[in-house]
């Protein structure tokens, strides 16, 4: 990207998808201080680390705790890209283009829905989270 010149216009995410795999003991990976991991809904297996490197709009450095999820990077590619939606579009992410480029400590998603299959099994609204059946 930076030998092409096109760094100042171009969004580079990095993201992994779940928790590390504790089956596989200290080769799955490590959830820190948060509890279990992938296949569960607990924050060991939801909550990942992302990073998001765009020179020109992110400031380097910057930290986030604002409550995002894998499904707000098409959204926001939509938007940024200059790409509208048609009003028969659902889409179940937000656009967060605010979040990365204006540092707006409130993003638009206010909560957050886990399911395995067809079943809810957690549901998270601000800093609160339940937890109907556990894996």
């Amino acid at each position: 990207v930076v030998a092409e010149g096109i760094e100042n216009r171009t969004l580079v995410v990095f993201t992994s998808d779940n928790g590390p795999a504790l089956i596989s003991d200290q080769l799955g990976g490590e959830q820190g201080p948060l509890k279990c991991g992938k296949g569960t809904t607990y924050e060991g297996g939801v909550r990942e680390p992302a990073i998001f490197w765009w020179p020109s709009v992110i400031r380097s450095g910057r930290v986030s705790r604002v409550l995002t999820s894998t499904l707000d990077i098409f959204p926001t590619a939509l938007n940024l890209a200059g790409v509208g939606t048609t009003g028969k579009d659902v889409l179940d992410g937000y656009d967060i283009t605010d979040v990365l480029a204006k540092e707006s400590h409130d993003g638009p998603r206010r909560e957050m829905f886990y399911y395995s299959g067809k079943y809810l099994m957690a549901a998270r609204h601000g800093a609160y989270k339940a937890h109907f059946w556990t894996m």
